[in-house]
């Protein structure tokens, strides 16, 4: 399905940001100016796995306990949404707003395609940072955050479609988006799905899917391409369909300038799947796989790590994350 550049790693949120505008009171509705803060905890972006215990809410502050019912709209620079769950989407409208250590669940059952964060016409910039996103109510239209201006901090992801959902506003453009310290799990399998008509009708599940544009980063992230087993149609598919830690396509053209380092991927038929992206190109860092895409013979040799063969890639330092094996490149299918 469907920053200026990210803030350091090493900082959870050092802005100072303007006040909320006119109207009602941003407080009110669980909007708050921007201040300092520091995650205290032993997280090395590049170095710690990321997994429910070191991602999204509680992590950096206390659990939140204020509650929204309803959609929050973020439509003055520099706002602020903070401490609170969300029984709705969060829509940003501004430039540099940041979302902090928040529940965002989705709300009612979504009718049309899009994401529980989403960054919409005027958003730019945005960061959002050790935050739990997980659908109340899933559907096969609906993603964790998209689809370009965003910073993902130690955010948690899980119960959606697509976790993460990259797409230029034109093809070629810039989609500045950086994905750190993340973990996207659990996505949820429907069949049948409009969006996939035919036969085998199912949602095509991925942890990332980036739909063209230059620039994308991930970096120390997880990304487990396993479908949820308590939502969407059950049982999942046995053998699995449909599903990778990380998709590239062409819809919005090319996928170029990537920056995938440090990571942790597994799962999925194709683990990284760029069979099919022509075009573009980017650079494959010192990232670990586990064994879930692998084939029982000749596990070494499985489509774990998968190019087109115009996509120009430079990919070292791949391995299997329990023994050390390097990972094979694969061109093509």
């Amino acid at each position: 399905m469907n920053i200026s550049r990210a803030f350091p790693a090493f900082l959870s949120s050092a802005l100072l940001l303007i006040s909320c505008g006119e109207g009602a009171s941003p407080e009110a509705e669980g909007v708050t100016p921007a201040t300092q803060e520091q995650a205290a905890d032993t997280f090395v972006l590049r170095q710690t796995k990321p997994t429910a215990a070191n991602t999204g809410a509680g992590i950096i502050r206390a659990y939140p306990t204020k509650v929204v019912n309803g959609d929050v709209t973020l439509s003055t620079a520099g706002q602020r949404l903070a401490d609170t769950i969300v029984h709705g989407r969060v829509i940003i409208k501004a430039a540099n707003t940041v979302v902090s250590n928040c529940v965002v669940d989705g709300g009612p059952a979504m009718t049309g395609g899009g994401a529980i964060i989403q960054i919409g016409t005027g958003g730019t910039n945005a960061r959002i940072e050790f935050t739990t996103v997980r659908a109340a109510n899933p559907t096969y239209w609906v993603n964790g955050i998209g689809m370009r201006e965003y910073t993902a901090y130690r955010t948690n992801v899980s119960g959606v479609v697509d976790a993460f959902s990259v797409a230029p506003a034109t093809s070629g453009a810039p989609v500045n988006v950086s994905i750190q310290g993340s973990y996207g799990h659990d996505l949820v399998h429907f069949s049948p799905d409009p969006n996939h008509p035919g036969t085998d009708s199912r949602t095509h599940n991925d942890v990332l899917q980036s739909h063209g544009g230059s620039g994308l980063e991930v970096i120390g992230s997880n990304f487990s391409a396993y479908h949820d087993q308590t939502m969407g149609t059950l049982p999942t598919p046995n053998p699995k369909k449909q599903i990778a830690a990380m998709m590239i396509n062409t819809i919005v053209g090319p996928s170029s300038n990537l920056k995938i380092e440090d990571n942790w991927f597994g799962g999925g038929v194709y683990c990284i799947n760029g069979g099919g992206a022509a075009g573009g190109g980017g650079t494959f860092l010192r990232n670990r796989f586990d064994r879930g895409s692998a084939q029982t013979s000749n596990p070494d040799t499985s489509y774990t790590l998968v190019f087109d063969s115009t996509f120009a890639q430079t990919s070292t330092g791949n391995v299997y994350e329990d023994n050390g094996h390097p990972v094979l490149v694969r061109t093509g299918y």
